[in-house]
């Protein structure tokens, strides 16, 4: 019995160091400082608060975006039922339905328009630089609207132009003196209408009283059969015509350059209010 109380006592002396001494045994075993829990879940939050941090940042950069985005909307979409009010205004004029578009409905025209965002778009271009487009035709075939320049004078903004890149080069070096704003078949490209020809031009001058004062530069008569961009755009195909003061429209053709000067070699006034008339089927 001797022996087993002195081992008993034995036992338990090594078990009371056990017990008391349990984090030096576990940091040895496991290389873990006492405080090491506390360390991770500080790391762990730290993640977590960047993650947040970085997520709320990008959802505020998209909804600032956004925000933008359907301002810029907004307000293109305000532009757009602006105008189609002007362009009813203009239509429902008695004289304008008298001599322009007899016979024709708003509300059909309207439809036409609202289902044609992109036309409308160019519609909207021609208001802003001054062509002040009206309907002057239709076509029961393709059920369609021709919408073109019906300013009485050459568009306000569309002025002192050439008709192709080739002449605006050619003024350039030539003609530095006199302003060139730019070429018509760029311009009409760009607000994606087309140039009017000799005989719409001729056609239209019988709707109204246009270009007594400016000289307005047309296209040779031709066949639009496909896309802008794919259509010949030479400065050989250039017209100029104008109503003079006996109240006769008139077209004529003229030779690249001679445009710029009269019978005496001496530069045309005429120039600084060449413009052009564009139009538009919907």
């Amino acid at each position: 019995m001797g022996i087993v109380k002195i081992l008993t006592k034995h036992l338990e002396s090594k078990l009371g160091i056990l017990k008391h001494t349990p984090s030096e045994h576990e940091g040895a075993s496991t290389g873990i400082a006492p405080e090491a829990p506390e360390i991770s879940v500080t790391i762990y939050n730290n993640r977590k608060a960047t993650a947040e941090n970085t997520r709320r940042s990008i959802y505020r950069i998209e909804t600032s975006e956004t925000l933008v985005e359907r301002e810029k909307e907004r307000k293109e979409e305000e532009q757009l039922e602006k105008l189609v009010q002007i362009l009813k205004s203009r239509f429902e004029d008695p004289e304008n339905m008298r001599l322009r578009h007899p016979g024709m409905e708003w509300a059909k025209v309207e439809a036409k328009l609202r289902v044609n965002k992109e036309k409308l778009s160019s519609l909207n271009e021609m208001e802003i630089n001054g062509h002040e487009p009206d309907v002057v035709d239709y076509d029961p075939q393709h059920n369609e609207y021709m919408f073109c320049t019906c300013s009485s004078e050459g568009p306000a903004k569309h002025r002192n132009l050439v008709y192709c890149r080739s002449e605006e080069d050619n003024h350039k070096k030539h003609h530095p003196k006199i302003t060139c704003k730019g070429n018509v078949t760029n311009i009409a490209e760009k607000m994606k209408i087309y140039i009017l020809d000799k005989n719409a031009y001729l056609k239209l001058q019988t709707k109204g009283e246009f270009d007594r004062k400016s000289l307005c530069w047309l296209r040779k008569n031709y066949s639009v059969t496909g896309p802008i961009e794919k259509r010949q755009l030479d400065c050989t195909l250039a017209l100029l015509g104008h109503r003079t003061t006996d109240d006769n429209s008139v077209v004529y053709e003229f030779p690249n350059n001679s445009f710029y000067e009269d019978n005496d070699g001496k530069l045309d006034p005429n120039i600084e209010i060449c413009s052009f008339r564009g139009y538009l089927w919907i």
